[in-house]
């Protein structure tokens, strides 16, 4: 390795000693967005250099078989490269307060991220989307109604593609997933449209504060032609001063109370019904909805302020929510063993995504949570667990802490595995109930990601039926 290292420094004075090179971007973090940045990069003939604090990542290989001639440096981040370089793309799992991006920020290097790269090419609308929970459904829900409406859509960002490989496709409108790490990382993106979900305590190990987090993403209404505002959240004294004094004259707003107003999105009630409304205009019965849960209600709620902000046909609206079901991973049935209901929300990995899943279903409870807590409050579990739950079952980084928390208001246990966990759920089980895995936490203390995780649990529980 030490070789390696010598042979990228002489590479690198080499590269800074021709004044007349050409610019040197250095892209940090060879994971699937950086990857798509060496290669976007590339094919724009830019020189590129590459580092990561990896001995190995999933793209080395790939980098070394097809651009051979680009300077890498792993297992470690190169402070030579950092000086070198004329422009900085961070990968979003990469740190602000890592020494070395201090150190160039310090310096007055610019850095930014694969999305602001993204909107110096872009040449179609934009569509921005954030929030600690229900931003993928939110995305992904948009995009189908797009689709379904004949607009030749891109969907990606922090979901499915990174944002630089849509540019290929030439689309009509591209619609980001974006979340906190690379809304930190984007300065000049213009938006036709934008909302933030909600704000829950979430990466607490990234952020000084909830109001540091919190800042970030209502950082997505800068440069926003037409924001979408979510009445309920705004109106939380924590974040008005959050909120520029335009943005409310000019935003459409929902709500899952009645609409305010003609322009706005929410609930209205008649005869004992309700029904997706936009002013005293209903639109389709909740009960035809094919996501289920109040926080599906918000999410479709937004999704519906966007498409009218894009002017998309109603037809094609009201066809895409009688279908749409979610996304996998999110409160996902799996199966019922023995009349007891098995339902996947691996992607709870906060506690409010938790308490909101927990709310949305009507049976009792067995609860399986715990893995890595980022520094997060998880206390707010308490109140649910004495209402709704049976048990819980406790995994991973965090299961002592949650078991410290609520072994006095619920049955608690521990287990090693996530088979293990599963075993112990349907035990505490009775015909009925449902067993829920929604860890309020991330999975990465066990798991390579949270769909590895919600694999296992599919797979544990169809190891209990077999």
């Amino acid at each position: 390795m030490s070789e390696n290292r010598n042979a990228v420094r002489e590479d690198t004075e080499m590269m800074s000693s021709s004044s007349d090179a050409a610019r040197l971007f250095l892209v940090v973090g060879l994971g699937v967005s950086g990857w798509s940045c060496v290669r976007f990069l590339a094919a724009q003939g830019y020189r590129i250099a590459v580092t990561d604090s990896r001995d190995i990542t999933p793209y080395s290989a790939d980098l070394h078989r097809q651009l051979p001639e680009v300077v890498c440096s792993l297992g470690g981040f190169d402070s030579a490269l950092f000086d070198a370089a004329d422009e900085i793309i961070l990968s979003p799992g990469v740190a602000l307060d890592t020494p070395e991006v201090v150190a160039a920020r310090a310096a007055g290097k610019r850095i930014i991220g694969d999305v602001e790269l993204f909107s110096r090419y872009a040449d179609a609308p934009v569509v921005a989307i954030t929030g600690s929970n229900g931003k993928s459904t939110v995305t992904t829900l948009l995009g189908e109604m797009a689709a379904a409406d004949g607009v030749k859509v891109a969907v990606g960002g922090n979901i499915g593609t990174p944002a630089l490989d849509l540019l290929a496709g030439k689309p009509e409108l591209y619609i980001l997933e974006l979340s906190s790490f690379q809304l930190d990382l984007i300065s000049s993106l213009k938006k036709e449209t934008a909302v933030v979900l909600n704000v829950s305590a979430d990466h607490m190990d990234r952020y000084a504060s909830m109001q540091a987090y919190a800042k970030t993403k209502f950082s997505i209404y800068e440069e926003c032609e037409h924001p979408v505002i979510d009445n309920d959240l705004v109106s939380a004294q924590q974040y008005s001063p959050l909120m520029s004094q335009r943005l409310p004259e000019i935003a459409i707003n929902y709500s899952l109370a009645e609409p305010v107003s003609d322009s706005d999105f929410g609930i209205h009630e008649q005869n004992g019904k309700k029904y997706l409304a936009r002013g005293c205009r209903m639109i389709l019965p909740i009960s035809d909805l094919a996501l289920k849960g109040n926080h599906n209600i918000a999410n479709v709620l937004a999704a519906m302020a966007m498409a009218s902000i894009l002017g998309l046909s109603e037809s094609a609206l009201i066809k895409t929510l009688k279908t749409f079901k979610g996304l996998p991973h999110r409160c996902q049935p799996v199966g019922v063993i023995n009349k007891v209901a098995f339902v996947n929300d691996s992607k709870g990995t906060n506690v409010d995504a938790s308490i909101a899943a927990i709310r949305s279903i009507s049976t009792p409870l067995v609860l399986i949570a715990g893995g890595d807590a980022k520094g997060a409050n998880l206390s707010p579990l308490r109140d649910v667990a004495a209402a709704k739950l049976r048990a819980v079952i406790v995994i991973g980084k965090a299961a002592a802490m949650i078991e410290s928390l609520l072994q006095d208001v619920v049955n608690t246990q521990r287990a090693s595995t996530m088979a293990d966990a599963v075993q112990k759920a349907f035990s505490s089980a009775e015909p009925g109930d449902t067993v829920l895995l929604s860890p309020a936490c991330s999975s990465l203390d066990m798991y390579s990601d949270y769909e590895a995780r919600g694999d296992a649990f599919a797979d544990a529980v169809r190891g209990l039926s077999s």
